[in-house]
């Protein structure tokens, strides 16, 4: 399929082989729409929509299905899927969607810019373009530092999210940053954080803090900016706090969830620990304190639930239901079955039957 982007004013930023490609693609690069397939290997396209919607990265997204895919498809809406097309996808209808999502981001971008300025914030007062800060936040703020900052206010840890404050301003120095620059570093920064934590506590208030600056434009200090940075990251620290207990609950909650709809596949605490942004560590932590069981024991559980199923209401062989649950290693799934029901599967099925 080819088509005529420049002729519709888009510009390609990247292509990916799955979802999971993508989203390193959208977290590295402004992205303002993103074209997949239902169908790819690893994380597929509904799954790639999701975190975009869950993770408020505010891209809008066009699907593209298969006829038999299309009902299936149609479940994205909920994650804000803006349009799905069927396949073949006619060319035509595609330069359509595109252009009506275009002119969408451009209203959107006048109405953004007039905000800021009636807010009493100009960026051009702080930056003298918007593609200059993009490169200055390019240059010092890599995602490293997000997920450090993300991880330190997510787990309370007030010493290392000081000393990373610290570390970020002790950079600007180094590096001859003026203040219009390091402001701009710090606005985007707390944005992220904002509209990262923005279902756990109501931070909205801490936003005119740092987005209308009128005690420190007049010094144009950094010291002064570095105090009311990290005035306003220790207050949110505070509140996400605060509200820790509410959000463990609905993060695993989340992964609960995930458990139930995909645990046929290898899953592991670790690779779910990275979906929800927090160490291996806090994961196996706020798990049990949620649920009382480790992650493995609670996942043993519903493969366990599933596979009792399975033997009472089908005739399928045991190595096969195994398989079917999660275990690619019978006498695995054989002990693990045994341990939590008394019985090995076989004996299971025949005095269930009596």
């Amino acid at each position: 399929m080819t088509v005529p982007w420049e002729e519709i004013g888009v510009e390609i930023i990247g292509e990916a082989y799955n979802g999971e490609q993508a989203l390193a693609i959208v977290q590295k690069t402004p992205v303002d729409v993103i074209l997949t397939d239902v169908r790819m290997p690893s994380m597929n396209g509904l799954e790639l929509v999701e975190i975009l919607y869950r993770e408020d990265y505010r891209i809008k997204t066009i699907i593209l299905s298969g006829y038999d895919e299309f009902t299936y498809a149609k479940k994205a809406i909920r994650f804000g899927v803006r349009d799905y097309l069927l396949k073949p996808v006619d060319v035509d209808e595609l330069m359509e969607v595109i252009r009506r999502l275009v002119l969408e981001i451009k209203k959107e971008s006048a109405g953004q810019a007039e905000l800021e300025t009636t807010d009493g914030f100009d960026r051009k007062e702080v930056s003298p373009t918007q593609e200059h800060a993009e490169r200055t936040v390019g240059k010092l703020y890599p995602r490293e530092l997000e997920k450090r900052l993300l991880e330190y206010l997510f787990q309370h840890r007030h010493d290392d999210l000081r000393q990373t404050v610290d570390h970020l301003f002790a950079y600007f120095n180094q590096h001859h940053y003026s203040f219009e620059d390091a402001f701009q570093v710090c606005l985007e920064i707390h944005m992220l954080v904002h509209r990262r934590f923005r279902e756990t506590a109501c931070l909205k208030d801490l936003v005119p803090q740092l987005s209308n600056p009128s005690n420190v434009l007049g010094s144009k200090s950094l010291t002064s900016l570095m105090h009311m940075f990290w005035g306003t990251l220790a207050k949110t620290s505070e509140l996400l706090k605060r509200g820790s207990v509410g959000k463990n609950r609905w993060i695993i909650q989340r992964v609960k969830n995930y458990m139930l709809e995909n645990y046929h596949i290898e899953l592991k605490s670790r690779e779910l620990a990275e979906m929800i942004h927090v160490t291996p560590n806090y994961f196996s932590s706020i798990f049990k304190q949620e649920t009382g069981k480790s992650f493995n024991e609670y996942l043993n559980e519903i493969r366990i639930e599933k596979a009792k199923e399975l033997l009472k209401t089908t005739s399928e062989q045991v190595g096969t239901i195994a398989i079917t649950v999660g275990y690619n290693d019978y006498k695995y799934f054989s002990n693990v079955f045994r341990k939590y029901c008394g019985v090995v599967p076989s004996d299971f099925r025949v005095l269930s039957k009596v």
